[in-house]
């Protein structure tokens, strides 16, 4: 299985603690992997995953919240479109993958 992941984390707490402010994250890049277009990462409130392959089946999810959280996938898409998945960022750790469907 071909699954690529990133992982997000903000630890602002132990900055907060001591009266520093943390700066703000606009943390989204783009990627170009198995042969297609990752955009993903979180920002603006949002965590995202949209992924571009124009010749296999495939899909992007992403998984927000506490523990194993909650995982938001855009389903299968053909080749040439754009998948997306996206949710409101959380305090806990985001996550933003891609897959294959075929």
């Amino acid at each position: 299985m071909n699954i690529r992941k990133a992982a997000v984390s903000v630890a602002t707490g132990a900055l907060l603690s001591v009266g520093v402010a943390a700066p703000a994250m606009a943390a989204f890049t783009t990627d170009y992997v198995s042969g297609g277009t990752w955009y993903h990462g979180t920002g603006g409130g949002k965590v995202k995953s949209n992924y571009y392959h124009g010749g296999r089946y495939h899909k992007s999810s992403v998984r927000y919240g506490w523990g194993d959280g909650t995982l938001v996938s855009s389903g299968c898409k053909a080749p040439g479109y754009w998948s997306y998945a996206s949710h409101d960022d959380t305090m806990w750790v985001d996550e933003t993958y891609y897959n294959f469907c075929d």
